[in-house]
Parts: C-alpha cells; structure tokens; sequence
C-alpha cells in the first residue's frame, strides 16, 4: 500500500505542477484562462489524474499501464513547455525561470510516480492467490 500512496502524492503534486505550466503558457499565448480551450484542457487532465489515483488506491492490476501512459503524456507536455519557452518565447527572465523551475520539477515528479507504479505492480497479488 506504501507504493499506492506514493503513486497517488507523486501524482498529485504532478497534476498541480502541470496545470500551473499550462495555464501559464496560456496566459502567455494571450488565451483568456476562463475559455472553454482551457477549461476542456485542464479539465481532462484532471480526469485522467483522477483515474490513474482511483486505480492506484484500489490496487487494479492494470494501474501501472494507466499510470505510465497518462505520466508519459504530460511528461512530453511538460518538455514541450520547456522547450517552447526556452528557444522560441520572447518572455522575461522571471517568468522563463519558473516555467523552467517548474517544468523540471513535473518531469521529476512523473518519473517518480512512474517507479512508484512499477514498483506497485511488483507488490500486486493476485484475487485468486490471496484467498488461499
């Protein structure tokens, strides 16, 4: 159970990091952050987070696979903000900085969850072996 509340905080924290970036890369393409572009992008996000902490807690055999493909998802949007900010956005130091702060921190955050799932998925006992 210790890997499960390790996948479902590492997550968390990703989630949050992600949503910071990516409303801030909003706000600096000029996209009002009450648009329906930016409330359908967040919001499947956090559905997708949200279904990868609920498989995790309940210990479903296939979180792992759910898990690693939602974190290699944002983890590429994560380096694409990176990316986008450092070699193509006339931007300040300061905000540069902390969607660069940010955007490693995330990447480091997903990696985490990424071995907190496999390691949930090594601790996985079968319905059929824990009955007898």
């Amino acid at each position: 159970m210790k890997a499960a509340r390790q996948v479902i905080s590492y997550s968390t924290i990703s989630l949050l990091l992600y949503c910071i970036v990516s409303l801030m890369m909003y706000h600096l393409s000029g996209t009002s952050l009450a648009s329906s572009e930016v409330i359908n992008h967040i919001g499947i996000a956090i559905v997708l987070y949200l279904l990868v902490i609920i498989f995790s807690a309940l210990n479903f055999r296939f979180s792992v696979y759910l898990t690693i493909f939602v974190l290699l998802i944002y983890t590429i949007a994560l380096f694409g903000a990176f990316f986008e900010i450092n070699f193509h956005a006339k931007v300040g130091s300061v905000f540069r900085l902390s969607i660069d702060v940010l955007s490693v921190i995330g990447i480091v955050m997903n990696v985490m969850a990424g071995i907190a799932a496999i390691r949930q998925r090594g601790q996985y006992i079968s319905p059929r072996l824990r009955r007898k």
